[in-house]
């Protein structure tokens, strides 16, 4: 018989001031609010989240910034030829007709 190997993850808990130092770190400036599925830190425009175990994410901490973009500015704008060749070579590729 064939042997199936199962990995089991042992979400780690952490403490309140071990995430406000991962806060600190990211420049985060604010209180640490815990309850029994997260941590969270805020700012206006950042954010530091970490799902604690037994939640539905159990184990991902999240951080997001908004002030920051990895965009660059659009200089132009596609014309609408260029959109509608664009569009329907997605939905060839996507949908596989012709």
């Amino acid at each position: 018989m064939a042997e199936i190997s199962v990995f089991r993850i042992h979400t780690e808990r952490f403490k309140k001031d071990k995430f406000g130092a991962i806060g600190e770190y990211l420049g985060l400036k604010g209180d640490v609010v815990a309850t029994e599925e997260a941590l969270f830190m805020q700012e206006k425009q950042r954010a530091l989240v970490y799902a604690m175990p037994g939640s539905r994410f159990a184990g991902l901490l999240f951080f997001t910034d908004q002030s920051q973009g990895m965009a660059t500015p659009v200089k132009s704008v596609p014309s609408s030829e260029e959109v509608e060749t664009w569009t329907k070579s997605f939905q060839t590729f996507s949908t596989g007709a012709q």
